[in-house]
This record gives structure tokens, C-alpha cells and sequence, in this order.
């Protein structure tokens, strides 16, 4: 429910200022100055969580937030597939 409340206020926020791209890092700069590590990895891990919900493929919410965590410098986490038969 978090996770979706900050989605949604973030798409509201962006579509203020038209393309989250084209100001990300006016959006990511209190992210920085606020946060901690841990708190950025859960906040792309929440976005990861909502994105994972969607019906859609996702792509261009996908390309935002590697976007994002990128400009947070924090790691995309990796999902490694299941190797057993």
C-alpha cells in the first residue's frame, strides 16, 4: 500500500512537470539528502514491486527506474532463474 501511495504521488509529481527523465535529478535531489543506503534499496524495491504488478510489459517504467537507481547509485537487485529441471 506504501509503495503504491509513493508511486502514485510520484506519477502525479511527474506529471506536473511533464517527462520523469527530463527531471530526474531535480526528483532524485531530496531522495539523496534524505535517505539512507538501505532506504533507496528498499525505495527501487518497492518501485520494482509495483512495476511487477502491472498488466503491461513495464518497459518504460523499467527504463525510469534503472534511471533512478542509477542516479541514486544503487544496484538493481538481481533475479536469478530457477536452474532446476
Amino acid at each position: 500500500d506504501e509503495a503504491e501511495g509513493l508511486f502514485s504521488y510520484g506519477r502525479m509529481a511527474v506529471g506536473q512537470l511533464g517527462d520523469a527523465a527530463d527531471h530526474l535529478s531535480d526528483l532524485l535531489r531530496p531522495i539523496k539528502q534524505t535517505l539512507t543506503l538501505d532506504e533507496m534499496k528498499a525505495l527501487i524495491g518497492m518501485m520494482l514491486a509495483v512495476v511487477s504488478t502491472q498488466d503491461a510489459s513495464g518497459s518504460e517504467a523499467m527504463a525510469l527506474i534503472e534511471k533512478t537507481a542509477a542516479g541514486l547509485k544503487v544496484d538493481l537487485p538481481v533475479f536469478l532463474r530457477d536452474q532446476s529441471p
